[in-house]
């Protein structure tokens, strides 16, 4: 009985390229959010009349800013240290990038009885920094190789 192994393609991250992917995709998710808070406060989505607790405060752009900072550096991060780490960084990124996705849809939840459409904004611009920080270092700062 012969047997056959099947290889599976590793890949690694492009470390010289992983610095400049991930100003870009900070640069990207901020601007797309900033917009998508611009576009939500022209439709009412961020009244000044819901006050968020922690803040004392309606939401300011400046909150929207700093998730966005920290969730997409976050995410680079987590992406270097895969390459380090696994044989898959690329694989393996994606899959927990969703898992903090769907993790992350429990946030607005916290908020007191948000309205309707502030609370759709905050969920899409959740998808928004993760897509961006999921797609741009798999297809600019990885490679599969054998």
């Amino acid at each position: 009985m012969t047997t056959i192994a099947i290889k599976q393609p590793t890949s690694r991250v492009i470390y010289r390229k992983l610095w400049w992917v991930g100003l870009l995709a900070t640069g990207v998710a901020v601007l797309l959010n900033v917009i998508l808070f611009w576009v939500g406060g022209l439709i009412g989505a961020f009244p000044a009349t819901y006050i968020i607790p922690q803040s004392g405060t309606p939401l300011p752009v400046q909150a929207v800013i700093m998730a966005s900072l920290i969730g997409v550096i976050g995410g680079i991060i987590t992406f270097a240290l895969l390459g380090l780490f696994t044989k898959h960084p690329a694989r393996i990124y994606a899959i927990v990038g969703v898992i903090v996705l769907v993790l992350s849809f429990v946030t607005p939840f916290t908020l007191p009885d948000p309205p309707v459409l502030m609370f759709v904004f905050l969920q899409l611009m959740h998808v928004v920094a993760a897509a961006v920080s999921i797609w741009l270092p798999i297809r600019f700062a990885a490679t599969s190789g054998d």
